[in-house]
């Protein structure tokens, strides 16, 4: 049966279209918090807004629930026309927006793990400095689990996300930037040193875990969820890795590039193993609908041609 389109109760023109933009937001969160989150003002600002939209319509929008607020049936309907038509006006916006990266003063927003500010972020900033010093980057840390990924983009209003995800979505984008060798490391002197390590081998001995998203290598090279290393201790830093391989018999594993620029730093030395280390993937990821978008666009486009110089 074909619903009714939901029905105000007040003129149209007497709704404050902000009022619609923290429905949407609740709507697609979930959460007063994580809608306040995404709009940048209080959850109580939130509730607010609702309960004045709420005075419009004959119907109730959303339900308490224990994990969140949950949008009635009526309110997916009306959501569907609310979605819809501020999709439209921002896209027409977007369109009509005239985007000068000589003269803008825009500040980008750039979620990624922290490893990147030393290979490619620091660099990213300075060059984009270089273009014109009234531009700016804020980049945010980011733990690699596909909900926060997403949250990264769609609550947090980040431009793009610098990941080693894979995440099939169609309202997701991943170009591959590049994929990172890896190394594996332990402690000069170490018993292991000074021979051919297979792969059982290697996976008996003692691990601190690093992988950018607290992703294992083993997963990885066997395309499963298990990761079979004896691990001590898992980290999201390299260089605490690092520090307690050289302080124990621990081994780790890290990018190359990591190694090549700071491993003078530490007491250690490769391993010879057998067997091939996977590569790790580095996608730069942003929101299909910010696809065209000239302001992302050309940040990509910086991001893209960094890459192409730096490695």
């Amino acid at each position: 049966m074909e619903r009714d389109m939901p029905v105000l109760t007040h003129d149209f023109d007497s709704i404050d279209i902000r009022l619609l933009i923290v429905f949407r937001a609740v709507v697609f969160t979930g959460s007063l918090s994580k809608a306040a989150r995404k709009l940048n003002v209080t959850p109580s600002a939130v509730s607010q807004s609702l309960t004045k939209l709420g005075k419009y319509f004959n119907h109730p929008l959303f339900t308490r629930t224990s994990t969140g607020l949950e949008p009635t049936d009526y309110a997916m309907e009306l959501y569907n026309y609310v979605n819809a038509a501020l999709d439209l006006l921002q896209d027409g916006v977007e369109s009509l927006s005239d985007f000068d990266p000589a003269t803008s003063k825009r500040r980008f927003r750039i979620a990624a793990n922290h490893v990147l500010d030393l290979e490619m972020l620091h660099p990213l900033a300075k060059h984009i400095e270089v273009l014109n010093s009234q531009l700016s980057l804020s980049i945010y840390g980011l733990i690699e689990e596909d909900s926060r990924i997403i949250d990264s983009l769609q609550i947090d209003n980040n431009d793009v996300c610098l990941v080693t995800s894979k995440l099939a979505m169609a309202s997701i984008k991943q170009e591959l930037l590049y994929s990172t060798e890896l190394i594996a490391l332990a402690r000069e002197g170490h018993p292991a040193q000074n021979k051919e390590i297979d792969r059982d081998t290697f996976v008996g001995l003692r691990h601190f875990r690093y992988a950018p998203g607290q992703i294992g290598v083993f997963e990885r090279m066997q395309h499963t969820k298990v990761d079979d290393r004896d691990v001590i201790m898992d980290t999201n830093n390299p260089f605490n890795a690092m520090m307690m391989a050289q302080e124990s018999d621990g081994v780790v594993v890290i990018s190359k590039w990591l190694w090549e620029h700071y491993g003078s730093q530490f007491n250690l030395a490769p391993l010879n193993i057998s067997f091939e280390l996977p590569k790790i993937p580095l996608y730069l990821t942003y929101l299909a609908k910010l696809e065209e978008s000239k302001a992302n666009r050309w940040l990509r486009a910086q991001i893209k041609e960094l890459v192409a110089n730096i490695r």
